[in-house]
């Protein structure tokens, strides 16, 4: 089983693919004007999902507003 991670910065989407603990693959996907920060979320773990993919985990810089759950980043 593999699990995804990916690391929402001001300009990338890093993900990275984990197998048994073991980094086996990477993408970068940059984010621009063209490509919103949720397509680029979706573009880099379309890029790198595997088969027996079985959960996925975003980090990312920021407060999050306790009133409403909202990132404010």
């Amino acid at each position: 089983m593999s699990t995804i991670g990916i690391d929402l910065g001001g300009t990338k989407a890093l993900a990275v693919l984990v197998n048994e603990g073991e980094v086996t693959e990477t993408r970068r996907v940059g984010l621009d004007r063209s490509l919103g920060t949720i397509d680029a979320v979706i573009a880099s773990i379309e890029a790198i999902q595997s088969d027996d993919t079985t959960s996925i985990g975003v980090g990312v810089a920021g407060l999050v507003r306790t009133t409403d759950g909202v990132l404010v980043w």
